[in-house]
C-alpha cells in the first residue's frame, strides 16, 4: 500500500518538475521582453497577485502559510530566471 502511494507521489513530482520548467521557459521569455521595454524585474503587484491567486486555489490539505512559503520561493526563482536571461541577452 505505501509504494502505490510512493510510486503516485513520484508521478506527482515528475509533473511538478515538468510544469516548474514549462513555467520557467516563460519566465525567461518575460525576462527578455522586461528588458527590451526596461521594464524592472520585480513586479510586487504580480507578484501579490499570483500568491492571491494560489491560496484562493487552495483545497486545505496544506496550510495557507506553507503554500505561500512555496510560492515565494518559485517567485523568487522565477525572478533568478528572469535577471539571468537578460544578462545572457546582453551579451
Amino acid at each position: 500500500m505505501i509504494e502505490d502511494w510512493r510510486r503516485e507521489i513520484d508521478m506527482i513530482d515528475a509533473e511538478i518538475v515538468r510544469l516548474i520548467n514549462q513555467r520557467a521557459v516563460l519566465c525567461r521569455k518575460i525576462g527578455i521582453f522586461k528588458l527590451k521595454k526596461q521594464l524592472p524585474v520585480v513586479d510586487l503587484q504580480r507578484e501579490k497577485q499570483i500568491l492571491e491567486n494560489a491560496l484562493s486555489k487552495n483545497a486545505g490539505f496544506i496550510s495557507n502559510d506553507a503554500l505561500e512559503r512555496i510560492f515565494k520561493v518559485l517567485i523568487r526563482e522565477s525572478r533568478n530566471i528572469q535577471i539571468e536571461a537578460q544578462s545572457l541577452e546582453k551579451l
